[in-house]
């Protein structure tokens, strides 16, 4: 049993030691002096080979031999200092006296020439070192800190996505390990660089090491802490930012040229035109894609068959009273047309009030549009025409749910267009359901940046048009079955191509206004039993 404890001291014990952050600051600053080494020589040598043919060459020659030297004695007091490892006089004492026995003593001198391998060679190796240590330490603080930052920053660790707080702290346990062993690994690197130092820095006769006095360590504990700090904050960056840059297609706002095409209300029930478009150009377009810039989308498939409802054309007066105001939330009593949407519903996926945002969603501001949380809401700007922009969030995920939320567009026109977004696998494979400002409906799958109508546009009454109006958004995906909702009535049933489990989100599509503006708010989603 005390072998063991033992074994579990030493083991752990690696990260309460003085010299593993000195081997660590030793690791970090092999990379910039490398460079700093590499320059100063090949400038030096080139400049001094190029011109040898005058006297001038020979003395930049003689001074980068100096140089070398000097950066040379640099190198080994770090090793010595950092590392604490033994290493013989760098020179030896010239015969006689004068300028020329110094010379022919230096040059004569193997360790010359070791020292000057070695300071070529440091910029390789500083590659190496600092990327492996870099690499070590951001997987070890990234494990550690999972039970802070899951929650607004979950992360996908091969196939497991690490978003709640069993899952972090089962991460952090294993981070606990990880990090032990990553220390020891890396003090294993810097002893096989101490002891490469030893055998290029110094004569075979070792010298005792200089070590600093006793009660001068305030200088390498301030130099520790600082690097301690400074480790952390860009080891936090290295880990975090080229995840959430790697789901930064799946979370964040995308932007494509061309948006959901609505037709113009006297011309609501033709169906859109699914086949492929080129880039955008000043004349509609109903297919686009969703990459983030406009290219050119492959041939859509043949729409599924939807039975939707029979819908009644809002009436004039509806139209007519629309103002900026925004308009109560319609209470509907649920129609017997369509399945409940909240048959087989268990447990609560999320909920998500943005007072403040529980969880993670892309905002921030662009040439092409603007999302922001503030009051309660999630709002999307879309600053051009011909523009679709949406986000997803971190939200908990499920292949079968009901999804519900509250969409206000305070400025719009017939045709733009706003609503939810799911089973998001990335900016090419996604499902929108919105309405427009004139009071229709729409659902489109997109298999391969390809928009495929599976509703094509139609009206309901249930819908509240207009600028100001507020409206509640369902669907209900079991399986390959899409069952959309508006302020609790059912309106269409559709068939999925595709199942599985995928992001949630809110978008907005903007036909013809500089600045659709929509506001989403109370977002909830519900597992259900299919």
């Amino acid at each position: 049993m005390k072998g063991i404890v033992d074994l579990f001291k030493r083991f752990f014990g690696v990260g309460f030691r003085l010299q593993t952050y000195l081997n660590l600051l030793y690791l970090t600053l092999a990379l910039p002096l490398g460079l700093l080494y590499f320059v100063l020589l090949t400038v030096g040598f080139s400049l001094g080979l190029g011109t040898s043919v005058i006297l001038i060459g020979i003395l930049i020659l003689l001074l980068t031999l100096a140089l070398a030297w000097v950066l040379a004695a640099l190198e080994r007091q770090l090793a010595i200092w950092l590392l604490r490892v033994n290493i013989g006089p760098l020179g030896r004492q010239a015969q006689a006296p004068g300028f020329l026995n110094w010379l022919q003593s230096y040059l004569g001198n193997p360790v010359t020439w070791s020292s000057l391998l070695f300071l070529f060679l440091k910029l390789p190796i500083g590659v190496i070192t600092f990327s492996v240590t870099v690499t070590l330490l951001s997987l070890s603080v990234g494990m550690l800190l999972a039970p802070l930052t899951y929650a607004w920053l979950p992360v996908t660790i091969i196939f497991w996505r690490i978003d709640t707080l069993p899952a972090a702290l089962i991460v952090f346990v294993l981070g606990l390990a990880v990090t032990g062993l990553s220390l020891h690994l890396l003090n294993l690197l810097a002893r096989a660089l101490g002891r490469w130092a030893q055998m290029l820095l110094g004569s075979a006769a070792p010298a005792p090491a200089s070590r600093p006095a006793q009660g001068s360590c305030l200088l390498p504990c301030a130099a520790v802490l600082l690097f301690a700090c400074a480790a952390l904050v860009v080891c936090s960056a290295a880990v975090w930012a080229p995840a959430a840059s790697r789901r930064e297609p799946e979370r964040t706002a995308a932007v494509t040229a061309t948006p959901p095409a609505f037709q113009p209300a006297a011309t609501a029930a033709a169906k859109p035109s699914a086949t492929a478009s080129p880039r955008p150009t000043d004349t509609p377009t109903p297919a686009f894609t969703a990459q983030p810039t406009a290219t050119e989308v492959p041939a859509a498939t043949d729409t599924p068959t939807i039975s939707p409802p029979t819908a009644t054309v809002p009436s004039p007066t509806s139209s007519a009273t629309a103002s900026a105001t925004p308009t109560p939330l319609p209470t509907f009593t649920p129609t017997s047309a369509g399945p409940d949407p909240m048959a087989n519903a268990g447990s609560v996926l999320f909920e998500e009030t943005f007072a403040p945002a529980r969880y993670y969603w892309g905002t921030g501001k662009s040439q092409f549009s603007g999302i922001s949380v503030a009051g309660g809401a999630m709002t999307v700007i879309v600053k051009q025409p011909r523009r679709v922009v949406w986000t997803f969030s971190g939200a908990p995920a499920s292949p079968d749910f009901y999804f519900s939320g509250t969409v206000t567009a305070t400025t719009c026109v017939a045709g733009d267009n706003f609503g939810l977004a799911f089973r998001a696998k990335d900016d090419s494979a996604l499902f929108l359901y919105g309405i427009s400002c004139d009071g229709r409906y729409l659902l489109t799958q997109y298999v391969g940046g390809a928009a495929h109508p599976l509703v094509a546009p139609d009206e309901a009454e249930a819908i509240v048009s207009g600028q100001g109006a507020a409206n509640q958004l369902g669907v209900r995906a079991a399986g390959r079955q899409l069952d959309l909702y508006a302020n609790g009535q059912f309106l269409a049933t559709a068939t999925a191509d595709a199942t599985g489990q995928g992001l949630f989100g809110v978008y907005a599509a903007s036909a013809q206004t500089s600045g659709l503006t929509a506001a989403f708010s109370q977002l909830e989603a519900w597992v259900v039993t299919p």
